[in-house]
């Protein structure tokens, strides 16, 4: 199960008071596996933890008082998971329901037990449906879409195979033979696979709003399709997501060096043209434009001749940050000091980032320094002035977060970001472009979904901003993503 940005936890989170661990119910079990039995009705759970649980009730409802101890049945699969009372613990109202939450009073949820029964009832289930149930909600175009395109995979898996096979059978001098064969393919298979995705895409689009459909046809891909391309060095970190997401720093650095990696030459050929879709290079292009950014708002800090002596960064989902080494390393030297803040939820990333930039500021002859912040999004998004509080900054940039995120959670954080600015400071967000053909891949292929948004859905985010600002939305090179810029007056 994918978890969303917001969803993972940092490095504060629980260590020094500890706290049951919650989980989200969508996470934990099959769909509609769960119910809420309180009081003869049935509610929606939103997630669970060994002594207590949340759920949710209609906004206006005011049946649920502090410390009230309501009885209440959790059933899995229809079976009781636990039965006793709860005491209402806290209430949270959202923009369209209320959020409850309950501390057990007795007994406790046994959630590995509940998710390893959840499993045999998915097994038995799985078991009894057959493959038949997805592929009949499957349109025909789509299956037919799909069922090429695992004849066009098998039959180059089959043909570089071969041919690489008989140039190893000649020992190093068939190297360039294989290295040969690998350009070769490249130029033959990127037109048609590049046109079948864009084709994929254009088919599913119109299905993309039906819940019930677009479940099958990604089950269907993933069957179908995934499978073959599970050696592909970029692709598998992005399926398996071991991190819990599959946008993790491996899979940027895999698509930074949008290399031909893999284990054989068909998997080296594909890893090579999954870098190339417009997703993964608008990762590459974005990071230009950061840069880019970067450049011209240092110069614009240093033009206005300002009494203030650091030039303050943030990047807020930093991830390996390779904007600001390669600022670092190609600028070498600069008059004043600069302080960049990264911030991530993903400590091996902001360790690499680390490493290789904190190396460059020491070789370069100009001063600058770096903090790393190892905390969660959602320890963010729940406390924005946690960071930065007293020192306002100049440059404020997310180009990896912002995909994740709810417009009302986006708005949230936009306004308090903006609020760290300095008086004509920018902050710059990206967010994958929506509606758009060239999602097939990241969508069906990698159960990696993203919020994709128009160019007035990206203005819409900077509409809680009090002030007048300077708001403006650009695309970048690649056609994958929008940059929302906002100047502070």
């Amino acid at each position: 199960m994918v978890r969303s940005y917001e969803e993972l936890v940092g490095g504060l989170g629980r260590a020094v008071n500890f706290r049951a661990q919650r989980v989200l119910v969508k996470e934990l079990l099959s769909y509609n596996a769960a119910k809420l039995i309180i009081g003869g009705e049935e509610y929606t759970l939103r997630d669970l933890s060994m002594n207590g649980l949340s759920f949710f009730a209609p906004k206006d409802s005011t049946d649920w008082v502090i410390d009230a101890v309501p009885e209440i049945t959790v059933l899995v699969h229809d079976l009781p998971a636990y039965r006793g009372p709860a005491r209402v613990a806290r209430t949270e109202r959202t923009p369209r329901r209320l959020l409850v939450g309950l501390q057990l009073v007795k007994g406790f949820l046994d959630l590995p037990d509940i998710q390893r029964k959840n499993e045999e009832q998915k097994l038995k289930k799985d078991l009894s449906d057959g493959p038949d149930l997805v592929r009949k909600h499957v349109p025909p175009a789509y299956r037919d879409a799909v069922e090429h395109a695992v004849h066009f995979l098998q039959y180059y898996r089959r043909c570089l195979v071969h041919h690489e096979e008989r140039y190893a059978e000649l020992g190093e001098g068939g190297q360039l033979g294989i290295e040969q064969m690998i350009r070769k393919a490249l130029r033959a298979i990127r037109g048609p696979w590049n046109e079948f995705t864009r084709s994929a895409a254009k088919i599913a689009y119109p299905h993309f709003g039906d819940p019930e459909v677009r479940k099958a046809m990604k089950e269907y891909t993933e069957a179908m399709i995934t499978p073959l391309l599970m050696g592909v060095p970029v692709l598998h970190r992005a399926y398996s997501k071991p991190l819990g997401y599959p946008g993790d720093y491996q899979t940027m650095m895999y698509i930074y060096r949008n290399g031909l990696e893999g284990a054989n030459a068909f998997d080296k050929v594909m890893n090579k043209l999954s870098c190339e879709e417009p997703l993964a290079a608008g990762v590459r292009t974005r990071k230009d434009v950061m840069l880019k950014i970067h450049e011209e708002e240092h110069e614009r800090f240093l033009a206005t001749r300002s009494s203030e002596d650091t030039f303050r960064v943030s990047s807020l989902g930093a991830g390996p940050a390779r904007e600001v080494l390669e600022f670092v390393t190609a600028r070498g030297v600069w008059p004043k000091h600069i302080h960049w803040t990264l911030i991530d939820q993903e400590e091996e990333a902001l360790s690499l980032a680390y490493h290789d930039i904190y190396r460059e500021i020491a070789g370069a002859s100009a001063p600058g320094t770096l903090r790393c912040m190892f905390m969660s999004f959602v320890q963010f998004l729940t406390d924005p002035h946690s960071m930065l509080a007293d020192e306002p900054q100049h440059l404020i940039y997310s180009v990896g977060l912002f995909d994740y995120l709810t417009e009302r959670r986006a708005q949230f954080l936009i306004r308090n970001l903006y609020e760290k600015l300095v008086p004509g400071g920018l902050l710059t967000i990206g967010n994958a472009l929506g509606p758009n053909f060239h999602a097939w891949t990241t969508e069906y292929v990698l159960d990696w979904t993203l919020v994709y948004r128009s160019e007035s859905d990206m203005l819409e985010l900077a509409k809680k901003i009090p002030d007048p600002a300077e708001v403006k939305v650009i695309p970048e090179p690649s056609g994958g993503y929008y940059m929302l810029l906002i100047r502070k007056p």
